[in-house]
């Protein structure tokens, strides 16, 4: 077969056995000769059998992996700021509770991703007791990660009210 480095050399569209392109395409081990000949019978890979030995490419490969590479889902995207434009027009508010699906959307972001991102603390859980999640915790918690200042809408009462209360701390 070949040795180590020959197989580092190997031009992309040269025949291998499918169990030395699974090795050289997928170094990791996650893919084994049966799974290429799986993805060949599905019509994504193609197989040469010459003197009844099974070859491939990595070019063949690569172009396997770019008809398995999974696209994301066509949804409409969650725009608040059109939503509540419109929201005079339609009969139904806008949402502000989204689902899973519709949170990692809003955030441009796959199912997987965002749920990873829920997990490390960089996105807020969903609502206690179910599974939703607030668009307006996300969008404090994008803008804190994005280091933007948060705009408070305060009056000119809440205003005084703090200014009062850190006085009266200070006094204090």
């Amino acid at each position: 077969m070949f040795g180590g480095s020959k197989l580092e050399n190997v031009a992309r569209d040269a025949p291998l056995r499918l169990s030395v392109a699974a090795k050289r395409a997928f170094p990791d081990g996650s893919m084994t000769v049966s799974g290429l000949r799986r993805e060949a019978a599905r019509g994504r890979l193609h197989i040469e059998r010459i003197a009844g030995q099974e070859f491939t490419t990595l070019n063949a490969i690569d172009n396997m992996r770019e008809l398995c590479r999974l696209q994301p889902k066509a949804r409409k995207p969650v725009n608040v700021e059109t939503d509540r434009e419109n929201s005079s027009s339609q009969l139904s508010p806008p949402a502000r509770l989204l689902s899973r699906d519709d949170a990692a959307s809003y955030c441009s972001l796959s199912t997987t991703a965002f749920s990873t991102w829920v997990r490390v603390g960089r996105l807020p859980r969903s609502i206690p007791g179910t599974n939703r999640w607030d668009i307006k915790s996300i969008d404090h918690a994008l803008d804190q990660l994005s280091g933007l200042e948060l705009q408070t809408d305060t009056s000119p009462l809440d205003d005084w009210r703090s200014k009062r209360a850190r006085q009266s701390e200070r006094n204090s």
